[in-house]
């Protein structure tokens, strides 16, 4: 196939619909099946996009129009222009493929999202599945064709997919040669050029879903999503000793209250601003990051290895030695809560019930005369040198015997850890390391996947999510036969994540200046050396013991050598280039400056903007409170679904007339980026810079 596929995608005729039989032709030879679950499943790379244009209609309104759209097969691309085109090319594909609820072939789209939006009404469907309203998964109509989002399956943008190819590496889609500003219609002319572009989209998604059919030996068995690859080789590595780990998940049970607090104790990572630091042009700072912070905290730490069990506290003493002894998750209530410190606070307010006379800086209380919270133990010791109180309650107590995670999950996980710095800058060896990588970095994620999970109905539209009845689905959580994870172990992995990150903001003082969930900047390095060597050998003692107890490999596991033969220590904070000049507006927008340039990370924008702000002059001049990048150089796009029909005349960038009708369509719009500090927090942090602090 791999041959044959090189063959097609250097076939640069795009076939129209009436050439569908020589299509249809020219692959038959290689046609083959494959059956899953009484199923089967042509083992075909194929893929569809389309094109379409984004306008205000005569009454005012967003409208979008389709005026292009291509089917890919083996990299062999038809290309049709509305409608009619589109329907006939449909029914001529199930024609010839006899395809049925029994008998499907998959068509990949990169963006399902959007595309879907134009033909959802076209179709008949007979299964979506949706993460939420506007983002399928797969769409499978009644005649047996299913789309596929490539987008989730690959999570990266069409113009990277290309980049990621290790066999089919000529694929590549092109950048900038269609003007998208430019109104099209179908009856607008396209350029060779043009044609190329359009099409070039689904040869490239071929070419990744051809690999994808080679890497896992059948169509039938590429995941959903990207996660699912990560959570195959999980359950595989967990289940070699089935009847253990099995045995093992049996204990490790819910109830629905029992969720519930598990829930609303969950965070993710920290990431702040120290306050009296932010919107101030800083030199020489330091920058940390802890390797694979999440991975060592699972691999290092305890977690709750038992059912949750409901007690009542009696005493402060009493209370102290449980969470000396055990994982506690309990509610928590604050009379007369002051922060202790004026470099960071680590409440969140948006996690609190109760908030009464609460005093915020962006975000995080400062001090408060009542709040209520839910919190785990490791997160009280936070909160013990962060904040002093008048008075403490604490009720609705979850107590877990405390132990490591499963040994065949631990290996699974240090596996991936182990292969991924051993392959890092190997030649010819990129597309394993980026694989080891990718499903390393994706191992946290599905241990806080929440048992209960909303459905997105459709019904010739897109309805609101209904959430399941809790106690049904806890109870089929605690009895699926396949579950290798416990919904507590992804509570406690970012706890202690925030804890080890703290260890940092509390070490560096005043000197703080910004961290984001594994990464500490600060002031005055030569200050603090000597805490990254003592954090350094504590996480390594930790790792020992835990290896020790599985009876692993340290050195393999936890400090593997690079292609260069130097160690790399899992869980160690390891410098970064330094940073001549950084600059933060607070969580998630900085720019930093070092040897190899200017950068910055700003949520919501495109890294090509710091090119404006430096045509502009020196760019941590225009990083300031109220900057402003024009729509035309921030890349960001607002999207709109429009669930109406659409219809009327419009004409194109050539002047052509064209009367159109658009039953569903998403709209894009080019949108300028507004920075801008919260109000309260900027009359915080002036305030804060009038104090005399120690």
């Amino acid at each position: 196939m791999k041959t044959v596929l090189h063959r097609f995608l250097a076939e640069e005729h795009v076939f129209n619909i009436s050439e569908i039989d020589k299509v249809f032709d020219m692959i038959s030879p290689y046609i083959e099946t494959v059956t899953s679950r009484d199923c089967i499943y042509y083992n075909l790379p194929c893929s569809f996009d389309t094109e379409f244009s984004s306008f205000y209609d005569e009454k005012g309104r967003k409208t979008g129009l389709l005026y292009a759209w291509m089917f890919g097969i083996c990299g062999l691309v038809i290309m049709g222009r509305n409608k009619e085109d589109f329907l006939t090319a449909y029914k001529k594909l199930v024609s010839l493929f006899q395809t049925s609820n029994k008998q499907r072939l998959i068509i990949y789209v990169h963006n399902l999202s959007a595309d879907f939006e134009y033909i959802r009404k076209w179709l008949d469907w007979k299964k979506i599945f949706a993460l939420e309203r506007h983002i399928p998964v797969y769409a499978i109509t009644n005649d047996g064709i299913e789309f596929r989002c490539s987008y989730l399956l690959s999570g990266y943008a069409l113009e990277k997919i290309g980049s990621k190819l290790y066999i089919y590496t000529e694929s590549k889609k092109d950048v900038g040669q269609l003007d998208y500003d430019k109104l099209r219609t179908p009856i607008t002319p396209l350029s060779g050029n043009e044609i190329k572009y359009c099409c070039d989209d689904v040869r490239v998604v071929c070419s990744y879903i051809m690999e994808e059919i080679l890497r896992n030996n059948g169509i039938n068995k590429i995941p959903l999503t990207k996660t699912g690859y990560v959570r195959r080789f999980a359950r595989e590595s967990c289940f070699r000793n089935r009847y253990n780990y099995k045995s093992i998940m049996k204990n490790l049970t819910m109830c629905a209250d029992e969720f519930i607090t598990n829930k609303d104790a969950f965070q993710g990572g920290y990431t702040h601003s120290n306050p009296r630091n932010t919107g101030v042009l800083l030199y020489n700072v330091l920058p940390l990051d802890i390797t694979s912070s999440y991975t060592a905290a699972q691999a290092s730490e305890r977690f709750p290895m038992s059912k949750g069990k409901l007690v009542e506290i009696h005493s402060k003493h009493e209370f102290i030695e449980l969470m000396n002894t055990h994982h506690v998750i309990f509610d928590v209530y604050f009379e007369g809560l002051h922060s202790r410190v004026y470099f960071d606070s680590y409440i969140s307010k948006s996690k609190c019930v109760i908030k009464e006379g609460v005093f915020e800086q962006n975000g995080r209380v400062v001090f408060a005369k009542r709040i209520s919270t839910t919190i785990t133990e490791v997160d009280f010791l936070i909160i013990n040198n962060v904040y002093y109180w008048d008075k403490m309650t604490v009720g609705n107590v979850w107590v877990y015997e405390s132990d490591y995670l499963p040994t065949d999950f631990v290996h699974a996980m240090l596996t991936l850890y182990r292969d991924k710095t051993t392959l890092k800058g190997v030649e010819s060896m990129e597309y394993e390391y980026q694989k080891k990588k990718e499903d390393l970095n994706s191992f946290y994620g599905m241990s806080v996947t929440s048992p209960i999970r909303d459905t997105i109905p459709y019904e010739n539209e897109w309805l609101d999510p209904v959430t399941p009845e809790l106690e049904e689905a806890i109870e089929e959580y605690n009895h699926n036969y396949q579950r290798f994870l416990f919904y507590p172990w992804g509570v406690y992995t970012t706890a202690y994540a925030r804890r080890n990150l703290w260890t940092a903001i509390l070490e560096t003082g005043n000197d703080h200046v910004y961290s984001d969930t594994d990464s500490e900047k600060f002031l005055n390095p030569e200050k603090h050396l000597h805490y990254i060597e003592e954090y350094n050998e504590v996480i390594k003692r930790k790792l020992q013991r835990a290896c020790k107890c599985h009876g692993l490999d340290y050195y393999e596991f936890c400090e593997p050598c690079n292609n260069q033969g130097k160690h790399i220590p899992l869980g160690a904070w390891t410098i970064e280039d330094h940073c001549k000049r950084f600059k933060t507006l607070g969580a998630k927008r900085y720019m930093y400056e070092t040897e190899k340039g200017v950068f910055f990370t700003v949520a919501g924008l495109k890294k090509k903007a710091v090119e404006w702000l430096k045509a502009r002059g020196d760019p941590f001049e225009q990083f300031n409170d109220d900057m402003c990048i024009p729509a035309n150089e921030s890349g960001r796009l607002i999207h709109t679904y429009i669930n109406e029909t659409r219809e009327g005349v419009v004409y194109d960038y050539l002047n052509n007339e064209y009367e159109y009708k658009s039953e569903s369509a998403v709209h894009l719009e080019k949108s300028e980026y507004n920075l801008s500090m919260v109000e309260g927090y900027t009359e915080y942090i002036t305030g804060l810079r009038h104090l005399r602090i120690e």
